[in-house]
Formats: structure tokens, C-alpha cells, sequence
């Protein structure tokens, strides 16, 4: 902890301030605010064991833990400590014995780490092995709850709970409950995570007796965090600064970063004028953009100084390195840069020219570690996940992130349930809500194989259904094509027809009368007056009439024989076009699902007939 007695003769040259990022346990002597909750954790601590640090998002655990509680422990000069850092991270069990790996390089090889990993034994065992049991260790397992927020870890817990989560969970209560060695353990979990521990029986009890809720900065305390860093630095402050910042705070979320922005903001602008035996004032705080808007500020003005490919190499870092979890909290990841040069398809030089940009600027806004220099190996994150919450762009790409992610893991469903023969091909709305999707993205197996590793049997999915749908839209053109013809052959083939009875009936009515008819008819009708008798159609001209009327029908009947040929040849046409341009309704799809499978072998494309057979 910070001793306000420890004021330098001149100004320091370094910031005194953090920034959004935790203060480091070198950076004690600037820490303020927490000497009651430093004193309370550790008397749980030595008492107990183990003690887990529970708060909201950006309340400051971390900091406490670092520089409060790790300096405290080590001042102690009746024991000799051993501080192990951790965070579970994906492979917590690795991540575990990497810790103690770092503290003891030379005691642990690479291959004592392989042989480990493979094993069954206790860390206890191990390092008993490794004549490493005469230590203290203070063992700070920090982020506990990535354990829940990785998306393998997700999957695993919906499906019950997860087998590498149980797994280093039991070790680790393995490690508090061993005589030997001596092992302090203290976690730190956010209070929204808190919940998915009562999964772990073990855990749930330790938490019950020794569980740590920290408490929000008192009007003292903030006044100290505020001011007794200025005066370390050797900088006197303006009457009345920090009571205007304690006002702000009241107005924005979440306090403590944007706090340590501001005042890093602050220091930088009042260095600036050059004139150091002025005190710090408003004046300084407010050039800043002040809590609501400086740190939002100077992330959107960093972004648009980038050129148009950086500016798509940093959306993609971004979007790699920040995430919602299933309930829909923000977080943050670690990743390699090569990982994500591999999401953004780039070169892994032009990811570290954009973090160089951000590191740079002076500002922490991305963690990673700085004694070595960036490479495809280095793994970066936020540098803290509030940051998801004050940049507007970066929430906004967070959302973005997230509802593909959700487009993508229904596909993922999909085409598992297809490939075991449960599901049929995409349809309509929800296959056009994809396609949009895969346009707008452009997913790529990097990113892929983050959420699900059948990446490729996803995409063939959806290729085969948009091919599926053609095919069949093609059909019912035909279809409808060989209808309307067929429609219009028998309307007028029956026209032709009926017209040709019509005629055979008028031709037939209006035949000449025969002679021998003609005389049997007077004989009847003696009483009528001699008729004048017409010069009567001659016999072989009626016969020729009717020739030519047979011969009529007949060519209408194969004029109806020519028209449905023509069908049969539309049909042809239409297959044989190529050209031919399938639209898809835009409808709006159902909601998409989180999927759980991980198939990884690819659909085989569906056969069809070359041809289409019309009955």
C-alpha cells in the first residue's frame, strides 16, 4: 500500500496513474483507497487458507490483490512467502503448473511440465518431488471465472459440467487441504459469475466460510486514491479538484477505470504546459474530456488516425479479443497475434503494427506482456473489459460479433443434424438470412474453429442448400413453363376442333337434295305450285368439299401434335440455361440457436437426376 509520508523532492517523470489497466504489485507505493479491505483479507486468509475476492466488474480485485495484498504478504518478514500468479485461461490444469514453472524455471523443465499434465499426480506431490515443499506459497488464481466465459467451456457446461473445470477445481482444493506444502489460495471472481460455483460441492462449501464481497470506495477512501499519488509524484493539486471528480464519478459506470483514465489524461495534459511548480487543476481534468467522454474519446481518435487496412485489421483484433458470454455479460480474452493475423488473413507484422499504434499512444488499453518483444506467439487482450462498455464502436462491434456467432453455430446444429440424417437443407428465409450472413462476414476456418471445429462441414451445409434450393426453383419454372403451353395447345387445339364439327354440321345441313329425293317430294306435296328448281351443286363438288375439310381437321390435329413437342423442347432450353437467375424471398428468419455439436467430417453433396422426367 501507498505511504502518503513518501513524497519525492522533484516530479517523477512517470505517470503515477495506471489507466484502465490494474495497478502491478511493483506500483504498491501508488496504490490507495483499500488499507481496511487489505487487512481484512488477510486475516481470512492466514486463518483459513483460502479467501475468494468477490465484486462487480471493474471494481478493482485485481489492483487489491496486486497491489495490496502481494506486497502486504511479502513484507512479512516471519515467513518466506512464494507469490504464484494464474488465471485459468483455456487450459487451466497447464496454466496452473506454467505458474509455479515461472516462479522455479530452473527446478521445472519443459518436460516435468509434459509429464505432469499427463499424469494423475497432485501439484502437492509434485513439487514435494521437486523438493519444493519448504516454501510459502501464496497461490492467486485471478479471473476465476474463465473457467465459465471460454466458449469450449460454455459448450462443455451446458452439456453438464465441464470435465477440465472439475478437474482443476479439485486440485486446487487438493492444494488448501495438504499439510504439505504450505498453500495460501486466494480467487477472485466476478459477483455475476458467482452462480456457476454452486456446480462444484467442494468449492461451494470453501466459498460459504470464506468468500470476501468487496465493498464500494467510501468518500475517504476515493479522496486518497485521488490525491495521495499526485503528492508521491511530487505535484501539488488545486483546492477543490477532487471533490469535482468524486461529483462526476456519481453520473458515470464503471467508476475506477474511467477514474484512472481520466487522472492519467489529467497528469499528461498538466506535464504538458511545462510548468510544473503550478498545481494540478480543473482546467487540466476538463481538456481531458473529463470522465463521461476522455477515455471513449481517445479510442475512436487512435482508430481513425489508423489507414483503411489497419482500420479492418484492428475491427478484427478486437472483435477476437472481446466477446458476450451465453449470458450475454462483456469479456475480454487472451489470443495470439498470430491467431488473429490468421482470422484477419494478414501478416502477422501488420496485427503488430496496429498494436504498436494502441501501446504507443500512452495509453493501456491492450495487455500483454512488454518484456518481450511482440511476435506471432504474443497473446494480447483488453486491458480491462469495461472498455467493451465506454467505446461505443467497440460495443457496437461486440453485438456484431455476437450474432454471428450465434448465425454460425445454428449452422453449425444444422448440419450436424443433417449429416446424422435428423435435419433437412436450409429453406427460404432462414437460408437467405445466411447467405447474407456469410457475405457480410466472410467467416474464415481461423475464426471458425474458435466456436466449433467443424467448420467446413458448415459451410458445405449451407452451399448445398443454397444449390438445393436453385435446383428446385429451376423445377418449378419448367413446370410452370410446360403448364402455360400445354394450357394454351388444348385451348386451341379444341377451338380448331370445335370449329371444324361447326363446319362438318353447316356443310352437312346445307347438302343438294338427290334427284330421286327431289321427285318423291313432289309426288307428296301435289297441292304446292311447280317449284323453281336451282341449278343444284354438282355431286363431285360436294365430295371435294368434304376431301378438303377432312384434310382441315387433319392439319389442325398435327398442328396440336407440333405445339406439345414444343414443350418438351422449352423444357430442354430451360435446363440448358445457365443464366438463369434464382432470387431468394428476403424474409426475416426465426431467432438463431447455440449449437453443442462438434462433427467435424464434411457433408457429402446431395445427387441429383441430370434430368427432369415429365409425366
Amino acid at each position: 500500500m501507498g505511504d502518503p509520508s513518501m513524497i519525492n523532492t522533484g516530479v517523477l517523470q512517470r505517470n503515477p496513474f495506471p489507466g484502465s489497466r490494474p495497478f502491478f504489485s511493483a506500483e504498491d507505493q501508488l496504490f490507495f483507497g483499500r488499507d481496511k479491505a487489505v487487512s481484512e483479507l488477510l486475516e481470512i486468509l492466514l486463518k483459513r487458507r483460502f479467501v475468494a475476492v468477490v465484486g462487480a466488474s471493474a471494481s478493482g480485485k485485481t489492483s487489491l490483490i496486486q497491489s495490496g495484498v502481494i506486497p502486504a504478504l511479502l513484507a512479512d518478514m516471519k515467513r518466506e512467502w512464494v507469490p504464484v500468479f494464474i488465471r485459468p485461461g483455456r487450459r487451466p490444469m497447464e496454466s496452473l503448473i506454467r505458474g509455479f514453472q515461472r516462479v522455479f524455471s530452473k527446478n521445472i523443465s519443459e518436460s516435468d511440465v509434459h509429464s505432469f499434465l499427463k499424469s494423475s499426480r497432485s501439484v502437492s506431490d509434485f513439487l514435494m518431488e521437486k523438493d519444493l515443499g519448504n516454501f510459502h506459497y501464496f497461490l492467486v488464481v485471478d479471473q476465476f471465472e474463465e473457467l465459465f466465459t471460454w466458449p469450449v467451456a460454455q459448450k462443455k457446461r451446458k452439456s453438464g459440467k465441464n470435465p477440465d473445470s472439475i478437474h482443476f477445481i479439485n486440485h486446487l482444493m487438493k492444494l488448501v487441504d495438504a499439510a504439505e506444502p504450505q498453500i495460501y489460495l486466494i480467487l477472485s471472481i466476478r459477483s455475476d459469475f458467482l452462480d456457476y460455483c454452486s456446480s462444484y460441492r467442494e468449492l461451494t462449501e470453501h466459498l460459504n466460510k470464506s468468500k470476501y464481497l468487496l465493498p464500494q470506495m467510501n468518500r475517504n477512501d476515493l479522496k486518497e486514491a485521488i490525491l495521495e499519488p499526485f503528492r508521491v509524484a511530487g505535484a501539488t493539486v488545486e483546492s477543490g479538484f477532487e471533490e469535482y471528480l468524486m461529483s462526476d464519478m456519481e453520473e458515470v459506470e464503471p467508476h475506477m477505470p474511467l477514474l484512472q483514465h481520466a487522472l492519467k489524461q489529467t497528469w499528461n495534459h498538466w506535464k504538458s504546459r511545462g510548468i510544473t511548480n503550478l498545481p494540478v487543476s480543473l482546467e487540466d481534468y476538463q481538456a481531458t474530456g473529463a470522465l463521461r467522454n476522455g477515455l471513449s474519446r481517445d479510442l475512436e481518435n487512435l482508430y481513425q488516425s489508423l489507414e483503411f487496412y489497419q482500420k479492418e485489421i484492428c475491427e478484427s483484433m478486437f472483435k477476437t479479443i472481446a466477446f458476450k458470454t451465453d449470458r450475454q455479460e462483456a469479456y475480454s480474452r487472451r489470443t495470439s497475434l498470430g491467431n488473429i493475423a490468421r482470422i484477419a488473413q494478414c501478416r502477422v507484422e501488420r496485427v503488430i503494427e496496429v498494436v504498436e499504434i494502441f501501446d504507443k499512444a500512452g495509453h493501456p488499453f491492450l495487455g500483454y506482456q512488454h518484456s518481450a518483444p511482440l511476435s506471432s506467439e504474443s497473446r494480447i487482450e483488453l486491458s480491462h473489459e469495461s472498455l467493451i462498455i465506454i467505446w461505443d464502436r467497440l460495443r457496437q462491434w461486440v453485438n456484431e460479433e455476437d450474432e454471428s456467432i450465434r448465425m454460425y453455430l445454428k449452422l453449425s446444429k444444422a448440419s450436424a443434424l443433417y449429416q446424422q440424417g435428423k435435419g433437412v437443407l436450409l429453406e427460404a428465409a432462414e437460408l437467405q438470412k445466411a447467405i447474407d450472413w456469410k457475405k457480410l462476414h466472410n467467416p474464415t476456418p481461423a475464426w471458425g474453429i474458435q466456436f466449433n471445429p467443424a467448420f467446413e462441414r458448415a459451410m458445405v451445409f449451407l452451399n448445398t442448400s443454397e444449390e438445393e434450393y436453385i435446383w428446385t426453383e429451376k423445377r418449378k419454372i419448367i413446370l410452370q413453363r410446360r403448364k402455360r403451353i400445354l394450357n394454351r395447345s388444348i385451348i386451341f387445339g379444341s377451338i380448331v376442333i370445335a370449329s371444324a364439327v361447326a363446319l362438318v354440321i353447316y356443310i352437312s345441313r346445307n347438302r343438294p337434295v338427290e334427284p330421286d329425293q327431289q321427285i318423291q317430294t313432289l309426288v307428296q306435296e301435289p297441292e304446292l305450285s311447280q317449284p323453281s328448281i336451282q341449278p343444284s351443286m354438282p355431286i363431285q363438288d360436294s365430295d371435294d368439299r368434304q376431301t378438303e375439310l377432312t384434310e382441315e381437321v387433319a392439319e389442325q390435329t398435327q398442328d396440336i401434335v407440333v405445339n406439345q413437342a414444343v414443350v418438351q423442347e422449352t423444357e430442354e432450353q430451360v435446363l440448358d440455361d445457365s443464366d438463369e437467375s434464382i432470387t431468394l424471398p428476403v424474409e426475416t428468419g426465426p431467432e438463431p440457436a447455440v449449437s453443442d455439436n462438434q462433427e467435424t467430417d464434411p457433408i457429402s453433396s446431395r445427387s441429383r437426376e441430370s434430368e427432369i422426367i415429365v409425366s
